[in-house]
């Protein structure tokens, strides 16, 4: 459990620097810059998607091969490099956008997300080497720099948006040249031969457009409210669906402990503890969501400005969406255990493209309310779409007495303005989670350890 510890203090380093800075923009940054910095951020969740291109997902599928590993370290040097010499169309971007006030925010972001993409990969190399010491050090370095520098940007710059967005680059580009020795012996990795190269993208780009087309379900409706609203507007909606995230971001810790692992006991069909973990997963994830809805209102009113205060009519929703949303990637391991990501690209664009023309017609008739409605339950349709697919590729035994009361009663506390009630339900999550702990981590723990060796 070492390493489960490591994951998780790297994750509380990593994530707390964003929750850390956000009352700091929030109070520093005027309306319309924190505003466009809530357009910046949706912009950000898809072009991180093409700037990190799918090779740490891939890693995970080809961990058991060293030389595929290092085929990838190769790949994914060369597309930074060029990600970078790209970094001039950003002015065409933000023009195109009607945002032409962005144009150097956005090409600092470009920088940023580009040294981050191979960043990632190169912490997703060391969790597969169960090297978790390592993984704190460097998320360590990575989140201080960017506390420090963005702290001292937005205070010296007396809140510029701009300074904030070259703390970021900054510190992004400086840990990945903290990463020299490694980045010398990726350069000096054999990119391969066609054929190989092509096996790997073959599984790389069908999961990069599965997240563009999973865009459409996370931040595509950010994008019309950005049109829709001021930016000053904006702003408030912006920042409720962030702190949305933050149930996701809570029990990431577990999810780079155990999704790694799911390869392997798939190959050793351990299929009873591929399900406890997941349900585990589901567990954490729907206590996290209670425990947020329960103390962020009153720490939203305290810390931050009051014209940000009128977004928390949207949290419920939102927590809702991101719940729906994160259960997909918990219930769906058969989906991701193929030879190739087509399957998973293929079950999103199923529902993407009705999503991209409902989602602004519900907007235009109903108002916000009306789009946060239509995206719940299309987010609904979507997990169980992933479930029933996934069962059929791979069939798990979940526990489903625990399963289906959780998640009920779940969104019924979300959406119930009944405090009793969601103290109740986080008591029973709790009592929940210590019960499956016992086969998970106990009975399960002989198939674990072989993982890790």
């Amino acid at each position: 459990m070492n390493a489960a510890l490591h994951y998780g203090i790297g994750c509380a380093l990593q994530r707390g620097v964003g929750l850390l800075l956000l009352p700091l923009a929030a109070n520093l940054l005027a309306p319309e810059q924190f505003g466009l910095l809530g357009w910046l951020t949706v912009l950000a969740s898809a072009l991180g998607l093409l700037a990190a291109l799918g090779l740490a997902e891939t890693a995970q599928r080809f961990s058991v091969e060293p030389a595929r590993l290092g085929q990838l370290s190769k790949l994914a040097l060369c597309w930074c490099g060029l990600w970078l010499l790209l970094t001039p169309i950003t002015s065409l971007l933000a023009l195109a956008l009607g945002k032409s006030q962005a144009a150097t925010p956005l090409a600092l972001l470009w920088v940023n997300l580009g040294c981050s993409a191979l960043l990632g990969l190169r912490l997703m190399l060391l969790r597969l080497a169960q090297d978790s010491a390592g993984y704190l050090r460097r998320i360590g370095c990575w989140s201080t720099l960017q506390l420090l520098l963005t702290a001292v940007a937005l205070w010296l710059g007396d809140g510029s948006l701009l300074a904030m967005m070259a703390a970021g680059a900054l510190a992004s580009g400086s840990t990945l040249l903290l990463q020299w020795r490694w980045l010398q012996q990726a350069w000096g990795n054999a990119i391969g031969s066609g054929s190989a190269l092509w096996q790997l993208l073959r599984y790389a780009l069908p999961l990069c457009g599965c997240g563009f087309i999973g865009f459409v379900f996370v931040g595509y409706e950010r994008l019309w409210l950005g049109q829709a609203l001021s930016l000053a507007q904006f702003g408030p909606f912006s920042l409720m669906a962030q702190l949305a995230l933050i149930p996701i971001l809570l029990i990431e810790p577990y999810g780079l402990w155990w999704f790694p692992k799911r390869f392997v006991l798939a190959k050793q069909q351990c299929r009873q503890q591929l399900a406890d973990g997941a349900l585990f997963g589901v567990l954490l994830l729907l206590a996290a969501c209670v425990v947020l809805l329960l103390i962020l209102p009153p720490l939203v009113t305290q810390l931050l400005p009051s014209h940000l205060h009128d977004g928390l009519r949207w949290l419920p929703l939102l927590l809702s969406i991101s719940l729906w949303r994160q259960l997909a990637a918990l219930l769906s391991f058969g989906i991701y255990n193929q030879a190739s990501g087509r399957l998973p690209l293929q079950l999103n664009l199923a529902l993407a493209l009705p999503t991209l023309a409902l989602l602004p017609l519900a907007l235009h008739w109903y108002g916000v309310l009306g789009l946060l409605l239509a995206l719940l339950a299309l987010t609904l349709l979507r997990t169980l779409l992933f479930y029933g697919v996934s069962q059929r590729c791979f069939h798990l035994p979940y526990r489903y007495p625990l399963l289906l009361p959780a998640l009920l009663g779940s969104q019924w506390a979300l959406l119930s303005d009944s405090i009793a009630l969601q103290l109740l339900l986080l008591l029973m999550l709790s009592l929940q989670l210590l019960w499956l702990a016992r086969p998970l981590f106990g009975q399960g723990q002989r198939q674990l350890a072989v993982v890790a060796k």
